[in-house]
């Protein structure tokens, strides 16, 4: 209990009956005698690390596409017919073509 008390940490104690052992013993936890800002911090900190792996598992499927070139003005020939000029009028004003 010295160690406890040095530290500051105050321990929370229970008592629970149990036949099958001869001599009674304590235990004291660390984890629920902490303040809720630290657990609120290794909450937190254990969260990041969740999300820097997931990061880095997307990072890893990462596929590079092929730069396809594409000709527009031939492109917009290929439309249907009826549409062909409304679509190279449009393409001129935007200056695609």
């Amino acid at each position: 209990m010295e160690y406890f008390n040095a530290q500051g940490v105050k321990p929370m104690y229970s008592v629970v009956e149990n036949p099958e052992v001869q001599s009674p013993h304590v235990t004291v936890s660390l984890l629920y005698s902490r303040k809720p800002k630290e657990l609120v911090d290794d909450f937190n900190k254990i969260a990041e690390e969740h999300v820097q792996t997931k990061v880095g598992k997307t990072l890893d499927q990462f596929v590079p596409l092929q730069r396809l070139e594409v000709n527009i003005d031939s492109e917009a020939r290929k439309a249907k017919p009826e549409m062909q000029d409304d679509i190279i009028a449009m393409l001129k004003r935007l200056n695609k073509i």
